[in-house]
């Protein structure tokens, strides 16, 4: 089965119109995923005593977000817009239109705009900038959850450090010339077993780069390692590098909400092994171009894994933004096939923004649907306020192709430049959810250094 762009678009539209939930059903494994053994009701069966507990999950920074190709040129600072990414260069970023964590906000400590209450300047790095020019720096994050998710947020009633992430990145000027740089991300924490390599062979119990690097429920992970050029139009980046799919992030200073969607963790890839380029088309237009050894690949290849990722980000007026990207061919542990991914952000009002996101795959006859909406609503940089709904199923996890539904209500209160907190309440729905329409309270902070 094959959806044109212009076809998973208008499903995005009309895609909230129909509803559909019904008794949880036990799945089959995943042949390429190892259950983790930190999660007592996972959805994948626990593996052999002989192999190792490792999860998937789909890495941080989209392409978008990375390398600012969402291109919100001429964006009220008062918009509850996506903050430039902190662990990029601030240099190489264009804010996207949508709120997505306080923790990374650039207009925190703007005092054009005073408030009685949220006055907290400036953020106080650590490291900051070597003599070189690279910029050192990174987050802690830790949380607490009442009730566990069959990923990620998986152990329950007590206080994990989900991700201590650290970065060290010289990136590539945007000048005339050619220029060069490099980038080496590294990440510590109850997360970090989720953010290795998993597509790395053999299929089901990958080896090599990052993979086995775990301390007990903890672990160790290089999401990134690089080297790029640049010059005023274009990017090329070869090595190790974060997908360019998804809104949702996988460090966690990057999202507004402390849990994730069913898309960005079973749909979407998270990383690649390869080489990457954008190329600025026009003031509006970015186009990206790509060649990988699969999906979620540290320095290796499973299966003959090779596709291709193309896309583009469009910006039409100041209040909208579209983005489409695209994987063809061989995602090596996964199997061939098609990952159709569209991402449309409306500026509503100043404080008021929308984000409607749909993924469509396609491998080995196999569908996967997820879509996602995001409404955002800033009162001042300390204080944001957010919601999500999202509706995913998939052929390849649940034979009946069942829906899973979730919905998720947070805030974002910053007390400091360095600090952000995000409370916030999820209930899941349907096929996938451990405790259908159970209420899931959470807390978690974010330490910026």
């Amino acid at each position: 089965m094959r959806v044109s762009t212009f076809t998973l678009v208008w499903a995005l539209i009309l895609s909230f119109g129909t509803t559909a939930w019904s008794q949880q059903e036990t799945p089959p494994n995943y042949p390429w995923r190892i259950s983790d053994s930190k999660a007592p009701t996972a959805i994948a069966p626990l593996p052999p005593a002989s192999q190792a507990s490792h999860s998937s999950v789909r890495f941080f920074g989209n392409q978008e977000k990375q390398d600012g190709t969402g291109a919100a040129k001429g964006l009220s600072n008062q918009v509850p817009e996506a903050p430039q990414n902190p662990l990029s260069n601030p240099q190489d970023q264009r804010p996207a239109l949508n709120t997505t964590s306080n923790a990374t906000d650039p207009d925190y400590g703007n005092q054009q705009r005073p408030s009685s209450w949220c006055r907290i300047g400036e953020i106080e790095r650590i490291f900051g900038t070597t003599r070189r020019g690279a910029n050192v720096g990174g987050f802690v994050q830790a949380g607490y959850h009442d009730f566990n998710l069959p990923y990620m947020n998986t152990r329950s009633d007590r206080v994990n450090v989900h991700q201590v992430w650290g970065f060290i990145d010289r990136p590539a000027e945007r000048t005339s010339a050619w220029s060069f740089g490099y980038r080496v991300d590294a990440v510590y924490g109850f997360d970090g077993q989720e953010i290795q390599s998993i597509g790395n062979p053999p299929a089901g119990a990958p080896s090599g780069w990052d993979n086995g690097w775990d301390n007990g429920s903890y672990g160790s992970a290089l999401p990134q390692a690089y080297v790029e050029m640049a010059n005023c139009d274009t990017k090329i980046r070869m090595g190790r590098f974060l997908s360019p799919f998804g809104v949702e992030q996988v460090p966690s200073a990057e999202n507004f909400f402390y849990s994730r969607t069913y898309t960005r963790f079973y749909t979407e890839p998270f990383g690649h092994t390869g080489v990457i380029a954008n190329f600025d088309a026009s003031p509006n237009l970015t186009m990206i171009s790509g060649l990988t050894a699969g999906w979620n690949t540290g320095f290796d290849n499973n299966q003959h894994g090779f596709n291709y990722i193309g896309g583009f980000r469009y910006q039409p007026t100041c209040k909208m933004s579209l983005s489409v990207t695209n994987s063809i061919g061989d995602t090596g542990y996964r199997g061939s096939g098609v990952l159709q991914s569209a991402i449309v952000r409306y500026e509503v009002s100043e404080k008021l923004s929308y984000v409607l996101s749909g993924d469509y795959l396609n491998l080995q006859s196999n569908d996967e649907f997820g879509i996602v909406q995001y409404l955002f609503y800033k009162v001042n940089p300390c204080l944001s306020f957010g919601t999500r709904m999202e509706w995913w199923k998939s052929d390849q996890l649940f034979t009946s192709t069942r829906s899973t539904w979730d919905f998720t209500s947070g805030i974002n209160y910053r007390p400091h430049a360095n600090i952000v907190i995000r409370p916030e309440m999820r209930m899941d729905y349907g096929a996938a959810a451990l405790d259908s329409g159970r209420m899931i309270p959470a807390i978690d902070a974010v330490f910026l250094f």
